[in-house]
């Protein structure tokens, strides 16, 4: 989708694997903004991943900022597909794949990150959130991940979670609405 981009991906799970072989450290893979189907999860695990970002739709399109970086108008046919954050997260654990899990697409809090790690992710992550404080201050970019810091506590406390561990299994809360928390 980049303009100038390489659109040939034969060989790809060759290359992924060779790179994993050669590694001397895990191989992280991150998607950037259509997230990763669990078929996809298995296949990257099969090929030695150690780490996958689902980093799923929600958050930045990056098919959006192609698209606009390419010269056009409008939005991209692209820009609200692909498999949501949370969708990829429980496809991936239900099939009980072993790799290390970052929750991140749309994430835009504390609480956000609090719930991709109750659902299954080890850890969460994002980028949005921070880039218009970064590009102020420092001090400003420190109060959002005070902020961030604050939230998740909250999170740990209202859940009586001790750690990220206990996290991952405290009950779910509901809202007012009777729907639970990792909508």
């Amino acid at each position: 989708m980049q303009p100038g981009g390489d659109q040939d991906w034969r060989g790809v799970s060759a290359a992924i694997q060779k790179f994993v072989t050669a590694s001397p450290v895990p191989v992280f893979i991150k998607e950037v903004g259509h997230g990763i189907s669990a078929s996809s999860a298995e296949m990257l695990i099969d090929l030695g991943v150690s780490w996958i970002d689902v980093a799923g739709s929600g958050g930045t399109s990056w098919s959006q900022i192609e698209h606009i970086r390419s010269g056009r108008e409008g939005v991209s046919a692209f820009a609200d597909w692909g498999v949501n954050t949370k969708e990829a997260i429980e496809a991936i654990r239900s099939k009980k794949l072993s790799c290390m899990l970052v929750g991140s697409g749309g994430l835009r809090n504390g609480l956000d990150v609090a719930k991709v790690i109750r659902i299954g992710a080890d850890m969460g992550a994002a980028a949005q959130p921070f880039l218009e404080p970064a590009r102020s201050s420092v001090n400003k970019t420190m109060q959002i991940i005070e902020s961030w810091e604050k939230d998740f506590k909250i999170a740990m406390f209202s859940t009586g979670s001790q750690s990220v561990a206990k996290l991952k299994t405290a009950k779910l809360l509901t809202g007012g609405d009777g729907s639970d928390t990792r909508d």
